[in-house]
């Protein structure tokens, strides 16, 4: 399972991993890399210019981690996007 965290300017993805199947069993929690940049919206004035490529890179990633939950699901294995 992904998570995402933000304060909405930063945004951190982590991976959440159940170490066994009962519901009293140890999680994991993994930071997926690279952090995507800041998104500047406490600026004064906010161009499309200022927040077009750190939103871009932010779906980015999110699509990938996406992607990379349902190839898991599919094929029944767990990668390692996060560390």
């Amino acid at each position: 399972m992904f998570c995402i965290i933000s304060t909405g300017i930063e945004w951190i993805m982590t991976k959440v991993i159940l170490k066994s199947n009962s519901n009293g069993g140890n999680v994991e929690v993994r930071v997926c890399l690279p952090i995507p940049d800041p998104i500047p919206i406490n600026k004064v004035s906010l161009s499309r210019g200022d927040i077009r490529e750190p939103v871009s890179k932010l779906l980015l990633q999110i699509k990938g981690l996406l992607e990379e939950q349902k190839n898991s699901l599919v094929s029944g294995k767990r990668h390692r996007s996060c560390q």
